[in-house]
Formats: structure tokens, sequence, C-alpha cells
């Protein structure tokens, strides 16, 4: 009969002890965040077609996000260009050597474009955001002076992960639990051994 309940212990101490393990793998980690876009403006035209966009780095000192992983960087473009049928246009914006726009479409739109994690937008400082406007008309002896614009915004948002931890109130608990289970498997040992004494 002590033999049959050694057993049973034995099997609630494997069960426990299992619980114990799955426990001590959890940790708690924070979902990814996303910072909120910084926007700039800008209005170009065929008389002024260059500018430059500052932007704040990802700072990860910054309390907001503090240690934080940098995953992701977003620009967001809504602008329109309006220009005489007969021109020649060339729209771009450059970040770090790094195209982000490029196009000549007439009217509104909006582009989105992803870029991974760089150390170039990692820091306390600013960064800039190249945008040029090139426009050409035809040569026209004839032709009333014409103009092409070009305005919007430029919009930089970040995806983060915060560092993840085990908080110390959910450490505690496994603690006592896994020194709880080898207190208890040291007393089945020691009942097996008298069983098999008194056998």
């Amino acid at each position: 009969m002590i033999q049959h309940d050694a057993k049973s212990f034995k099997k609630f101490a494997v069960l426990t002890g299992l619980t114990v393990l799955v426990g001590g793998a959890e940790i708690s980690a924070a979902d990814a965040a996303t910072t909120t876009p910084e926007t700039r403006n800008f209005s170009l035209n065929n008389f002024s077609t260059h500018t430059q966009l500052q932007f704040d780095q990802f700072n990860p000192l910054d309390p907001l996000y503090l240690n934080g992983t940098l995953t992701g960087v977003k620009f967001d473009l809504n602008s329109n260009i309006q220009s005489d049928e007969f021109s020649s246009l060339s729209a771009t914006i450059v970040v770090n050597l790094d195209t982000i726009f490029s196009g000549n479409t007439t009217g509104s739109f909006t582009q989105t474009a992803n870029r991974g994690p760089s150390a170039f937008f990692v820091g306390s400082g600013q960064y800039f955001a190249v945008v040029d406007f090139n426009v050409i008309f035809p040569p026209c002896d004839e032709c009333v002076v014409s103009t092409a614009n070009w305005a919007g915004s430029l919009s930089v948002s970040y995806t983060f992960d915060p560092p993840s931890e085990v908080p110390l109130p959910a450490a505690l608990p496994l603690f006592a639990s896994g020194a709880a289970g080898l207190g208890f498997m040291g007393w089945l040992r020691r009942l097996k051994q008298k069983a098999k004494k008194q056998a």
C-alpha cells in the first residue's frame, strides 16, 4: 500500500516539475510599438526645385521607448503634382542615398515605403530627406510661360520592439515552486527507502 502511494506521489512530482519548467520559460514581452508620425510639409515649383526636410532619429534613450530596438522605418508621402501637359517632370525623395520615391505622376497620390532598421536612423540627432522637383518645358517661341507645382507632406514613423524582461513578482513564485518540488522529491526518496526496510 505504501509502495502504491509512493508511485502516485512520484507521478504528481513529475507533473509539478513540468509545470514549473513551462512556467519558467514564459517571459513577458511587450508587443511591437509604432511611434507617432513626424510630418513635414513642402511646396516646390519650376522656379524652386529643391528642399530638405529634417526629421528626428530614433532615440532608444527617449523615455517613450527606453532601450527599444528599431525594427522598421515607414515613410508616408501624400502630395499633388500639377503641371503643363507638355512638360517633363522628375520628382524624387532621397534619404541616406536611398531613393524612397521617384515618379512623374500628375494628380494626387500616396506613396508608402517601408525600410528595415539602419544605424543611420538611430541616434539623438536629425537627418534630412532631400526633395527634388525637376521640370523641363519644351522650347516654344510663342508659348505662354507656365509653371509646375509639387506640394504635399512627408511623414516618418518607426516600429520598434520594447525590451523583454521577466517581472520579479512572476519569478519569485516560480523559484518557490522549484524549491518545493526538490524538497518533495527528497521526501519521496526517503519514503521509498523506508518502504523497502519494512518489506
